[in-house]
């Protein structure tokens, strides 16, 4: 709703970046591949988040998730404005939600397409990512990386979500986002893979697969404030650098190549 944008939008952005963001929100050109996203989650969303989800549920959402097409070529142009709209929002004076906001925008298909890799045996990637990292659960996952072995359900939501209210004076509102430190921290859009993990993790097909997913969009539009500044994916140099170094400087070449590098 209008009201719910508002919300994201901060009042010290400036007129040109907000009028973007306005309407952003109301285009329609990503609602086939923000809806599919919604809609095959909803059992993990916030209220509904189920403390032990099973490959076989996981699998299914999957399933359902990839059946849908999520182009690119519909995302492209929204960045390349967006940058255009917001330079000193994105860039010289970072404002945290609109960097937070791009970001979404940004991953949104890379994400969908490591959601979708696959291993040589045909399995989602994304339970291979969660059995390398010993963890069941995405719950466990995000213990880890809390630092905390008592993180339940309840608070789970805290590490994945955030609320903010009223960002918009003219919107009374809260409002749920990702919690960009837990996302950052933990790799969640490159599926929790790690730079100081051992070849048994790092050095496999749904590795190369997850960031062939990155690098393939990154060649067709590059992240415009600098992947370092990203809010959710500023751990892809650390990861890169860790695959490297434990796999060999080959091993992402293929990555590389398929992304025009």
């Amino acid at each position: 709703s209008t009201s719910t944008a508002n919300a994201l939008i901060p009042s010290a952005a400036s007129s040109t970046c907000k009028t973007f963001l306005n309407k952003l929100n109301s285009d329609t050109t990503l609602d086939k591949c923000a809806n599919s996203m919604v809609s095959a989650s909803s059992a993990y969303s916030p209220g509904n988040f189920t403390d032990t989800p099973t490959v076989s549920g996981i699998t299914k959402t999957l399933d359902t998730l990839c059946a849908s097409s999520c182009s690119d070529t519909d995302v492209r142009p929204l960045l390349t404005e967006f940058s255009a709209a917001c330079p000193q929002e994105l860039t010289s004076e970072p404002i945290a939600q609109v960097v937070l906001t791009y970001d979404t925008l940004y991953a949104i298909v890379p994400f969908h397409n490591a959601l979708c890799t696959k291993n040589d045996g045909g399995n989602y990637c994304l339970v291979q990512s969660a059995s390398s990292n010993s963890s069941a659960s995405v719950s466990a996952g995000v213990k880890a990386y809390a630092g905390s072995s008592s993180v339940d359900v309840s608070t789970l939501e805290d590490y994945l979500t955030t609320t903010a209210s009223s960002i918009s004076r003219r919107a009374d509102v809260t409002v749920t986002t990702p919690n960009a430190t837990t996302w950052a921290n933990s790799n969640l859009v490159y599926l929790f893979l790690n730079g100081s993990g051992t070849a048994s993790t790092l050095c496999t097909t749904c590795t190369s697969n997850i960031m062939s997913a990155y690098m393939d969009f990154e060649a067709k539009i590059p992240y415009g404030p600098g992947l370092a500044q990203s809010a959710l994916m500023s751990g892809q140099a650390a990861l890169y650098s860790g695959i490297s170094s434990v796999c060999g400087a080959g091993f992402l070449n293929s990555a590389v190549q398929a992304a025009g590098g």
